[in-house]
């Protein structure tokens, strides 16, 4: 499979590097949970209550480019 559009590539959603589109996301909706499971198996620093806890997580940005809701 070749794709006919432009890739990105990875970057940190939470931590100390995260790119500042979900700083300003998570910061723009509430939490969908408040526990992290088990910090054992958390790999990035510091914890925030508002971080990104599965990659499921979604956010809708209206046309205006503000956060309407997180799920």
């Amino acid at each position: 499979f070749v794709p006919n559009f432009q890739l990105f590539q990875k970057g940190d959603v939470n931590g100390a590097k995260e790119q500042k589109v979900y700083t300003f996301l998570k910061n723009a909706c509430p939490p969908v949970a408040e526990e992290f499971g088990n910090p054992k198996n958390l790999f990035w620093e510091p914890l925030r209550n508002h971080d990104i806890k599965w990659n499921f997580e979604k956010f809708l940005v209206g046309p205006d480019g503000v956060a309407v809701m997180r799920w």
